[in-house]
């Protein structure tokens, strides 16, 4: 809300209540290699049709400068850079990340 208040744009809220809405990002990743830790990084995706949306670049802004002060680098994909087959497969092999839910065992 103060990066919001710094940079003159309203800070999302609810349309009905006026509450503000918590901001979030779509995901923080932690990169490794070797076993070892290197960074955090943190993407939002939206489509290419959204980058036109003066609202969402405002929210943007806001999210962009908030993983600024954590020093975490921040950006955004959009859904035409993402592989289609390993975006479905991704989403197929995450039912099964844990063995709570297959029924057999």
């Amino acid at each position: 809300m103060d990066i919001a208040l710094e940079l003159g744009v309203k800070h999302p809220s609810d349309h009905q209540s006026g509450e503000p809405i918590v901001m979030t990002s779509d995901f923080l990743v932690t990169l490794c290699r070797n076993n070892k830790y290197i960074e955090e990084v943190a993407r939002t995706i939206k489509s290419k049709d959204d980058l036109m949306n003066r609202r969402i670049l405002e929210k943007f802004e806001i999210e962009r400068l908030y993983w600024k002060r954590k020093e975490i680098d921040w950006g955004i994909v959009n859904g035409e850079e993402i592989n289609k087959q390993t975006a479905h497969n991704i989403s197929f092999v995450h039912g099964y990340k844990t063995l709570d839910n297959i029924d057999s065992f």
